[in-house]
């Protein structure tokens, strides 16, 4: 069993076998993320009243101890489900990323206990970080995401122990080395190999892997979708993977990430929802969802925090309202919705009809508008990047409207 970078290209398969397997891979991910986003899309929108309705009641009513705690369970159900949704959604290559630049030794210094906690004293782990590693422009999240899996993978691996590794280096690949894999440039990298000494793999297995819902682990045990997260973030991070694995001999996975280049990107925004008090205003906010349930939903967290509230099922009586009423601050607009318009044509035709307008998007689903995110319209862009998600929590809610509001554009 090898754990050295440059040993794992020499057993990649001959060019042509590896671009298409790696095709077929894209393209199975492909066709699940359509799927993903339009289910996501209805079932957010459900799990947002779930969480928003649970969270009013726990503020309305005096609850006793039994009771509240039954509360916590489901509105922690509902929060699981969302977050396996996100998941799910991760697969669509449409989902926007939030990318800000990092240090992967930071993370992986910083999750080795996490590894650890559940490891018995059959398991030994080793870190060889390297020193001077260059910086990578990606989504932190999803790189803590990604080396939890491989190392859940790598211990799942050995049920009798054994040791797992975590490395890192930096990596200067040429023509001759990424010629072995389609998706692979020549160019600065930061490798990222996470190595096990375990039961390994038979090429059949290797070869699904990859493939959304695909795991070798008994029922209940696990959703096979952890490798596809890791694929579908290394693709999404204009990286590539590559695996060399033998039965009985262990398993490396090794994960190639551009260096960072220019000036530094940092397009997270703060997490002020979870802290904060929740924010309160008395401006006017025109709502816009086809889904009456989430619209009720809407008003009413809205005007417990002192907003006015106008409502509107459709794009086209969106824009009727919106002429007939100056006084509306602000326009929370779903996304996708019935009829010729959707929530960035509205968005774009409220624009035109009152500049001023402060918008807000949201929704449950990736998808966005490729006609308009393609064009270079600034105001879709941002539209889109700062869109609130759902299934959202009212104080998420609370702090998006006032933070909206109070921008100067």
């Amino acid at each position: 069993m090898t754990n050295n970078f440059t040993d794992v290209f020499s057993f990649a398969d001959d060019a042509g076998k590896v671009t298409e397997k790696a095709l077929n891979r894209s393209r199975k991910l492909e066709a699940i993320g359509q799927l993903t986003s339009g289910i996501a899309h209805d079932y957010n929108n459900m799990l947002g009243v779930i969480i928003g309705n649970i969270e009013m009641v726990e503020r309305a009513v005096v609850l006793d101890e039994k009771s509240r705690e039954r509360l916590g369970k489901a509105l922690a159900a509902a929060h699981r489900n969302a977050e396996l949704t996100a998941k799910l959604l991760g697969l669509s290559r449409a989902q926007p990323r939030r990318k800000q630049r990092t240090a992967a030794n930071d993370f992986i210094s910083g999750l080795k206990d996490i590894i650890a906690t559940p490891l018995t004293a059959a398991f030994e782990i080793r870190a060889d970080l390297s020193e001077d590693l260059w910086l990578i422009d990606i989504d932190p999240a999803e790189l803590e995401d990604m080396i939890l899996n491989l190392a859940i993978n790598a211990r799942d691996a050995m049920p009798d122990g054994g040791v797992l590794t975590i490395e890192t280096a930096n990596k200067v690949l040429d023509e001759n080395y990424v010629s072995q894999y389609p998706e692979g440039r020549p160019g600065d990298y930061v490798a990222i190999s996470v190595s096990d000494t375990g039961t390994g793999m038979s090429e059949e297995i290797r070869e699904q892997i990859f493939d959304p819902f695909f795991s070798t682990k008994e029922t209940g045990k696990g959703t096979g979708l952890g490798l596809s997260m890791v694929d579908t973030f290394v693709q999404h991070s204009s990286g590539f993977i590559m695996v060399y694995s033998e039965p009985g001999e262990g398993t490396t996975f090794s994960v190639f990430l551009p260096r960072a280049q220019g000036s530094a990107i940092d397009v997270t925004m703060p997490d002020e929802a979870a802290t904060a008090e929740l924010s309160r205003g008395s401006e006017t906010v025109l709502i816009v969802d086809d889904e009456d349930l989430l619209v009720d939903l809407a008003v009413t967290q809205l005007e417990e925090l002192g907003y006015h509230t106008l409502c509107a099922g459709n794009a086209a009586q969106a824009l009727e309202i919106l002429k007939a009423d100056p006084d509306i601050d602000l326009l929370l607009s779903d996304i996708i919705m019935p009829g010729k318009l959707d929530g960035y044509d509205l968005a774009l035709t409220a624009k035109q009809i009152r500049p001023s307008l402060k918008i807000l998007m949201t929704s449950g689903s990736a998808k966005v508008s490729g006609e308009f995110t393609n064009s270079g319209n600034e105001i879709i862009a941002r539209l889109d990047a700062n869109r609130l998600n759902k299934p959202y929590t009212l104080a998420e809610l609370s702090t998006a409207v006032r933070r909206r509001l109070d921008e100067n554009d």
